[in-house]
């Protein structure tokens, strides 16, 4: 079998932090290095939270990159910690195991285009989060845009309602420049966005077997994702569920069959309360349209699956 080689770019809240210890059992990903930015948390707090998740996962192999802490070009607005706490893991950042590294000299944005320049035609770089360090990476070396093999993102919600916004997705949400920036450019962006993510929940009772399985991932999952459901259980009314956002995206890298895609025209807008929101422009209103695959339907019950079977060895 022949193993995708991944850059995982995230903002390593608590979701993020499940979406990593999947990608890491998923022997599909071969994982180059993890990339933090803002999005969640603060990019200190995003960092210091995927080194912690390296470390109960016992992967000294993997080097962590530091990146953007604000967006591309306006300012970045405070952190409101509703959703993953002010550590971005539920408040319990402490409790969890202490990471053994420190991440790389090396800013993000540079780690990305000089790995995509050295592998030509052979790296997948899958964003988590706001696509500020792979905006950042473009303006260093536009020329990856033609060498990097696949640009997946967690992103976009296609003519439904947003999370961030009436109207917007919270990554394209949290930099909208960069995201118009990504997309417009000349390589085919896969998006994995509200379209499928909202149609995949994991209920409290998919949960408490998951984090039965106590090992070092789910004993992880379960000091971090009690804030997560209560968050979803004040702000959404979701009392016995949370959405499964970032990990769908992993499952789309290792059984994409899962997925229908459709290629799309996508504008993204970065204007006033607009700001963050993806049209599909199948009349090429806009110029700077780019098409795009848009994952539009998923086999959520397989999605869910696949992730207990990966993360909590469960046998469903």
């Amino acid at each position: 079998m022949k193993r995708e080689k991944v850059i995982i770019d995230t903002d390593a809240g608590i979701d993020d932090a499940m979406a990593l210890f999947f990608a890491l059992e998923s022997e599909e990903l071969d994982i180059l290095g993890i990339t933090s930015v803002f999005g969640n948390t603060y990019v200190k707090n995003s960092t210091r939270n995927i080194l912690a998740v390296l470390a109960a996962a016992g992967r000294q192999d993997i080097q962590v990159y530091e990146g953007s802490g604000s967006p591309i070009a306006r300012a970045l607005a405070p952190r409101s910690g509703a959703f993953h706490g002010d550590d971005g893991l539920g408040g319990v950042a402490d409790q969890l195991p202490r990471p053994y590294a420190t991440a790389s000299s090396i800013p993000a944005a540079q780690f990305i285009a000089e790995r995509i320049m050295a592998e030509p035609g052979e790296i997948t770089v899958a964003c988590l989060g706001p696509v500020t360090n792979l905006a950042l990476a473009l303006r260093l070396n536009p020329d990856i845009a033609e060498y990097a093999q696949r640009i997946v993102l967690l992103g976009g919600a296609i003519a439904i309602p947003g999370n961030a916004t009436p109207i917007a997705e919270a990554n394209f949400f949290n930099d909208p420049e960069s995201a118009k920036i990504v997309c417009g450019a000349s390589w085919n962006v896969e998006l994995v966005g509200l379209n499928v993510t909202t149609r995949i929940e994991m209920t409290a009772a998919y949960v408490e077997r998951l984090c039965s399985k106590k090992n070092k991932a789910t004993d992880f999952i379960a000091k971090t994702i009690p804030f997560y459901q209560r968050a979803y259980a004040s702000h959404h009314g979701m009392l016995d569920s949370v959405y499964c956002h970032d990990a769908t995206l992993i499952a789309y890298l290792i059984e994409p069959r899962l997925f229908r895609v459709e290629k799309m025209p996508i504008h993204v807008q970065t204007e006033a309360s607009a700001a963050g929101m993806a049209i599909r422009d199948d009349k090429h209103y806009w110029s700077d349209s780019s098409v795009a695959s848009v994952c539009v339907e998923v086999s959520g019950d397989s999605v869910l699956t696949l992730f207990g079977q990966r993360v909590g060895r469960m046998n469903v």
